[in-house]
């Protein structure tokens, strides 16, 4: 009855039975149910370690187990070293771990020196076999003291001092898994990140609890924080001997420390993985890109927050990679950067603040849809950019100019609302050559573009002469200076766009008496053709004489002898 009493209100004792005769300072591990036996080996056969016994019972009484957190007496095989991790032993005796940080199942640490006999140790967590089967391959997570890993089991893969080895032992969980992969899971807390996490094999790597409010690096998940000087990449996806697919990435914060590193990213994809997913992260603040994509091919980032990282936000060389669902901003020199290859897809993201926001160079087959563009110097660059679609994204409060197009041919940018586009630049859309290639072959159709600024001279803009092949059609441009339009190819069409007249009409009136009148045709420029229909035979057969871009002159044969009207339709091709 005393000893059930004192189970009851010490709850680091547990009552158990013994199936085999046991002495005070055993190492003991559940055999089942409430039945414990003797250690015999440091992994504890696979059972998971109970605790060590108070009392020297024989087969079948009821003994007390402490388990952790307590310093408790212990039977030691051989010497251990104060401060030395402790593993459990054969014969229920204790021994120190071989090395601190990798060892099958550490129960413990010495807290005096013993040479044999009794070692006073302190019992850190062992948590029951039961308690992590299926959940994940292995975990990390620390206390106030030590950080730790352990597999599904409950067996600790490796043990460091938290703050020092945190990085250190991410990695060993990483490790002790099979080439083939598995579930890694961070808990929630601060890990400090000394030296890269490397992934190189098909594992998720997952961190615990909401991903918090970006922009704080102590929030309610899981974080890793780059130490300062420690300027390297917090993860890397890669292995140069080792080609492997399907990696995921998610749920954790990542913190760049900027102001006390020189170099160093959040998350590097390298070349010999494909098949990546990364969502539900924040980086934030690092030296290096914040997401460098250089997969062989297949990258997702998705529902990713990306800010004041320096060389570029994202930094994509691959194919087919998907930006969807973030938001990105405040990254120099771009937000977003994607060279040399096809196949993007950047869809549904707010982007704000960048020196440009958006970079392709060398790029095709890109599709940029739907996303919300505000501040900073330009929005897109598109340098040598072949058959893509930029459609329903709205772009406010830029700079420079809202899209720079340079010896980019074949795209379509279409039904965008342009807000704002023009504070220190002169034209919305700036069209440029590289070299001899030109922007040719081009579709701009259905957009609006709405400016104030004394600064909106013109909506599509070609700096150098010779861009041709341009469909322009449909679009609404309000509040330009100068010219809607300026593009000069002579196979370029323009047609139906408010506020850049292509083609209009009306009646003209030759008045009793007089052979001519002069008529404003209201077109952006000289017009290519003029048609004339007359409604009287006075008028049947007029010409017209002296076009400029704002007038032209209709003539009859004879005077007429009463009013005479003239229909009259002018375009520019």
């Amino acid at each position: 009855m005393v000893l059930n009493i004192a189970y009851d209100v010490r709850p680091n004792i547990k009552r158990r039975i013994a199936d085999e005769d046991l002495e005070a300072g055993d190492a003991v591990y559940l055999f089942s149910d409430e039945r414990v036996r003797k250690t015999a080996n440091a992994s504890c056969s696979g059972y998971a370690f109970d605790g060590i016994a108070m009392n020297s019972v024989a087969k079948d009484e009821w003994l007390g187990v402490i388990s952790a957190p307590s310093q408790v007496y212990a039977n030691a095989s051989g010497t251990i070293i104060a401060g030395k991790y402790i593993v459990p032993d054969a014969a229920g005796k204790v021994s120190q771990a071989v090395d601190d940080l990798k060892n099958p199942l550490i129960i413990g640490y010495a807290v005096k020196t013993a040479s044999s006999g009794k070692v006073l140790m302190k019992l850190i967590d062992a948590p029951a076999k039961s308690t992590y089967i299926g959940s994940y391959s292995a975990i990390v997570y620390k206390d106030d003291e030590k950080v730790y890993a352990r597999d599904k089991a409950g067996n600790i893969i490796a043990i460091g001092k938290a703050g020092d080895d945190d990085a250190q032992i991410i990695q060993y969980a990483i490790d002790s898994l099979p080439s083939g992969g598995g579930l890694v899971v961070l808990s929630e807390g601060k890990f400090y990140i000394s030296s890269t996490i490397i992934i190189n094999k098909p594992i998720v790597f997952k961190g615990s609890g909401g991903i918090g409010a970006p922009g704080y690096p102590d929030f309610g998940g899981t974080l890793l924080y780059l130490v300062s000087n420690s300027n390297c990449d917090v993860i890397r996806v890669d292995d140069p001997n080792n080609y492997f697919y399907f990696v995921v990435l998610k749920q954790f914060q990542i913190w760049g420390n900027l102001d006390h590193n020189t170099n160093g990213g959040g998350i590097y994809v390298g070349p010999h993985s494909s098949d990546v997913l990364i969502y539900d992260v924040v980086v934030r603040a690092t030296r290096g890109a914040g997401i460098t994509m250089r997969p062989d091919h297949n990258g997702w980032i998705n529902t990713v927050w990306v800010e004041d990282c320096r060389d570029n936000g994202i930094y994509g060389r691959t194919n087919n990679i998907w930006i969807t669902n973030c938001c990105i901003g405040g990254n120099l020199p771009h937000n977003i950067y994607l060279k040399q290859f096809r196949d993007a897809r950047i869809i549904g993201n707010s982007i704000w603040v960048g020196y440009p926001s958006i970079t392709l160079d060398d790029f095709s087959h890109c599709k940029i849809i739907g996303n919300w563009f505000n501040g900073g110097s330009k929005f897109l660059e598109l340098q040598s950019v072949t058959h893509s679609i930029i459609s329903g994204n709205t772009f406010a409060y830029s700079e420079d100019c809202a899209i720079e197009m340079k010896a980019s041919s074949y795209n379509s940018i279409a039904d965008n609302t342009f807000d704002h586009c023009v504070y220190t630049g002169s034209a919305v859309i700036n069209v440029l050559k590289d070299g001899s290639t030109y922007s040719d072959y081009n579709i701009f159709n259905g957009n609006t573009i709405f400016e104030t600024s004394d600064n909106a001279d013109y909506g599509i803009k070609e700096i150098e002469a010779g861009h041709d092949y341009w469909i322009i059609t449909n679009n609404i441009f309000t509040g330009i200076k100068v010219a809607a339009i300026d593009m000069q190819g002579s196979h370029n069409i323009i047609y139906h766009n408010q506020g850049h007249t292509t083609k209009n009409g009306g009646i003209a009136t030759i008045l009793d008496g007089y052979s001519s009148v002069t008529v404003d045709h209201g077109l952006v420029g000289v017009p290519s053709n003029i048609r004339l229909t007359g409604t009287h035979s006075e008028v049947a057969n007029c010409w017209v004489t002296d076009i400029t871009d704002t007038q032209f002159t209709i003539h009859t044969s004879n005077i007429v002898t009463a009013n005479r009207d003239v229909y009259w339709i002018a375009e520019i091709y």
